[in-house]
């Protein structure tokens, strides 16, 4: 889990409104303690309390949470989905306007209907129990997004 929570601790530095990461991987693979790691060192706050949204489906968190002014993180969990378009139908969760305004995590991605273009792909793995592997794909990312010198680093 700390290992995890330190991968996504390292893409904190380059959250802005409109970066999204889909954060892709078994149940247990590690999502939850990426967007941990990252939320809790965007806040600068090493015990705030990052939980899976699983059964809301989206958790927010601003600068009431130690956030930067201004900066807006959607921590989704799309896992209880059945089918794409429940994401908006069903559940309203306004992606147009939350992808381009805020800065969003989405577990469990391949449940949405639409996915922006611009995006970081993270997929993370356990293979066999092992230790845990991440591997990650910027290529839809701006050229000058800060999240491409994460990934080269």
């Amino acid at each position: 889990e700390e290992a995890m929570e330190a991968v996504g601790a390292a893409f904190a530095s380059g959250a802005a409104p409109g970066s999204v990461a889909f954060l892709s991987g078994d149940l247990g693979a590690g999502k939850t303690c990426f967007s941990r790691g990252f939320l809790r060192a965007l806040a600068g706050d090493p015990r705030l309390r990052v939980t899976s949204p699983t059964y809301l489906l989206t958790n927010a968190y601003d600068a009431a949470d130690g956030l930067p002014e201004g900066l807006v993180v959607h921590h989704m969990d799309l896992y209880r989905l059945a089918k794409a378009e429940d994401v908006e139908t069903n559940y309203m969760l306004d992606l147009d306007r939350i992808f381009a305004e805020c800065c969003c995590l989405v577990e469990w991605p391949d449940r949405l209907g639409v996915a922006p273009a611009a995006r970081l792909d993270v997929v993370i793995r356990a293979p066999d129990g092992a230790a845990r592997v991440a591997t990650f794909d910027g290529a839809a990312l701006a050229d000058d997004h800060p999240w491409r010198g994460v990934i080269e680093s």
